[in-house]
């Protein structure tokens, strides 16, 4: 058995204060065609214009609200001061240093092993050099 629909009682669950619950639901009975739109006018004490102003306000909140965002936690802002951004480029630029020393000690301890084996090491299957 289905429910029976709430109509404009759905109005009543959302959060807000009252009096823009009952002026939603006004403007919601003008388009349902459940109330006309002159009743609108004395409910809401208002002239034409500002309840197609209003009407069209609310209209584009729904429709906002319809919108597909993206899912998760929106990002966070990160900050970083002048004097911070200073300090990581310093910090940037002594690891580079650092690197750039450890790059040259690695080369410097493996040139031995990339030439060619010292004098008393020589192994079988490597001929010796003429004259030597």
């Amino acid at each position: 058995m289905p429910r029976p629909n709430k109509g404009l009682d759905h109005v009543d669950a959302l959060d807000g204060d009252t009096e823009n619950k009952w002026r939603l639901k006004v403007i919601l009975a003008t388009l349902t065609g459940e109330m006309l739109v002159e009743e609108a006018y004395d409910e809401l004490e208002i002239g034409p214009t500002q309840l197609a102003s209003l009407r069209r306000r609310a209209l584009q909140g729904a429709l906002d609200a319809l919108v597909p965002r993206a899912g998760g936690r929106p990002r966070k802002e990160v900050t970083v001061s002048a004097e911070e951004v200073a300090a990581l480029r310093a910090r940037n630029a002594e690891l580079e240093k650092q690197l750039t020393e450890l790059r040259a000690r690695v080369e410097l301890a493996i040139l031995p092993y990339l030439g060619k084996p010292s004098g008393g090491t020589r192994h079988r299957s490597e001929k010796p050099e003429p004259g030597g």
